[in-house]
């Protein structure tokens, strides 16, 4: 009987320290949107926050472009020869910006 008992306990204390450990990881306050991700707010509120997060490195890459390291002989075009989709695609890819993983900003083109 006092094995019995003594089971009891042991099963008891594991389902309690279950729960115990359950419940205090659902109490958690789960990290919300970033500023610079929530549509809610103002667009100079969520701008400045993201301006503050981000790198010098990732903001020059968004204002610079493609590097050349990028740059492929897929893109050498020639504007007599080649067609309009060809001379787009070719524009475009150099037009774009990398894109940002960490704060998951996607690639954009961009134009003058």
């Amino acid at each position: 009987m006092k094995n019995l008992l003594k089971g009891n306990r042991l099963f008891y204390s594991l389902v309690m320290g279950f729960v115990v450990m359950t419940a205090s990881a659902f109490s958690q306050k789960v990290d919300p949107i970033p500023p610079y991700k929530n549509a809610k707010l103002p667009v100079e509120e969520r701008l400045n926050d993201l301006l503050l997060r981000m790198t010098l490195e990732e903001k020059i890459d968004l204002l610079s472009g493609a590097d050349n390291d990028d740059i492929d002989s897929d893109t050498n075009t020639n504007p007599e020869t080649d067609s309009p989709a060809t001379l787009i695609r070719a524009t475009n890819f150099l037009s774009k910006t990398r894109r940002n993983i960490r704060l998951g900003i996607p690639e954009f083109i961009m134009t003058d």
